[in-house]
């Protein structure tokens, strides 16, 4: 999801993200064709792709950094730490080898929600995606949806597209976690797409860094 060149965020534009998403909501059978196309509704406001980078560094590269890639932040208010340690344990664990395939820490969202595709991949007995969901992912989705909608409302961009696709992740995350289905559901509900779409209204109790 992250653009980090021109081509890149043109072809997120164009769709290709939207329909690889569709693509695989249809094999799976998540039900989330009115999320999916939320996300489309949101690139296609936007427009640009000078202007799609320019969103995604101001939410999460540039200071102050309001929204954080790295999700120990929001686990135990640290850099490198002990979610970090607690990740990085887990992935060797399971076989992935994390430094020599991803430059970043070990609680990058982006490598927890590919080590969660791995296990279902394996299709390891006894629920370990659901598990590994509800312990990692299921905590720390919450206040990051809060600080995109927080982040959002302070920029001037006409679309949206990581809120809503932070609302699809979750959404999809509660399919699969194991027992914290309903409390994604209910985080997903504060944040629900509408016509018009609430992304662009006043944001839900549960926005956290603005505290609105």
């Amino acid at each position: 999801m992250a653009p980090t060149e021109t081509p890149v965020a043109a072809a997120m534009l164009c769709g290709n993200l939207t329909e690889t998403l569709a693509e695989l909501d249809h094999e799976i059978g998540y039900g989330l064709a009115t999320e999916i196309d939320a996300c489309q509704v949101e690139f296609d406001l936007i427009g640009d792709a000078d202007d799609l980078l320019l969103h995604y560094c101001s939410l999460f590269i540039l200071p102050p950094r309001r929204v954080k890639i790295n999700v120990g932040a929001y686990l135990d208010g640290t850099c490198n730490g002990a979610t970090a340690r607690a990740l990085a344990s887990c992935y060797a664990a399971g076989g992935a080898n994390h430094a020599g395939e991803f430059p970043d820490l070990a609680d990058h969202m982006a490598l927890q929600l590919e080590f969660v595709a791995r296990l279902f991949a394996r299709a390891v007995p006894g629920g370990a995606p659901g598990r590994f969901i509800d312990r990692y992912p299921a905590s720390w989705i919450a206040p990051l949806i809060g600080d995109i909608w927080c982040a959002g409302t302070d920029q001037d961009f006409a679309g949206k597209p990581y809120l809503a696709l932070a609302i699809l992740l979750c959404k999809a995350l509660a399919c699969d976690a194991d027992s914290k289905c309903d409390a994604l559901a209910e985080v997903a509900g504060k944040y629900s797409l509408g016509v018009p779409s609430p992304l662009r209204g006043t944001a839900p109790n549960a926005c956290r860094a603005c505290k609105r």
